[in-house]
Formats: C-alpha cells, sequence, structure tokens
C-alpha cells in the first residue's frame, strides 16, 4: 500500500512539474514575441520620424522618448556619422 501511495506521488510531482515547466516557457515565448514586437514598432516608428524630422527635431524625439522610457530600461542611442551620441542613455 505504501509503494502504491509513494508511486502516485511522485507521479503527481513529475506531472506537476511538467505542467509547471509547460506553462512557463509557454508565458515565456509569449513575452519574448510581445518584446520584439514592441522593439520592431518602435524602430520602426523612429525610421519615420527620422525620415520627416531634422536633427535638432528628432535629437529632441530622441531625449523625450529617454524620459519617457529610460526609467523602464528602455536604451535609446542617436549616433552621429563621427560615431559620437547625439542624444540617448
Amino acid at each position: 500500500m505504501a509503494r502504491i501511495a509513494a508511486l502516485f506521488t511522485a507521479a503527481f510531482v513529475l506531472g506537476s512539474a511538467l505542467l509547471l515547466a509547460a506553462v512557463y516557457l509557454a508565458a515565456s515565448r509569449i513575452i519574448d514575441r510581445d518584446i520584439e514586437t514592441l522593439i520592431v514598432e518602435e524602430g520602426n516608428e523612429l525610421s519615420q520620424q527620422f525620415a520627416r524630422l531634422d536633427r535638432a527635431a528628432f535629437t529632441g524625439l530622441v531625449r523625450l522618448r529617454v524620459a519617457e522610457f529610460g526609467a523602464r530600461d528602455g536604451v535609446y542611442a542617436f549616433i552621429g556619422p563621427d560615431q559620437r551620441m547625439l542624444a540617448g542613455n
């Protein structure tokens, strides 16, 4: 009787661990995909703004983005042709 109880306990623990691992992996993939989508969309928007704005206005836009999103681990860098950072964090 004790062996059967131990066997069922081991099966339950193993099944629970596998289920939790599957949920963790699925959630991680969803979060990674969402982050990647957000980065691509932000890059596309900044690219469009770069084409429309002059250098001073775009520098101001990057500084604004750093002020808004830099505290939440957003990383921005506007680098000039001489490899100097013009705006960013």
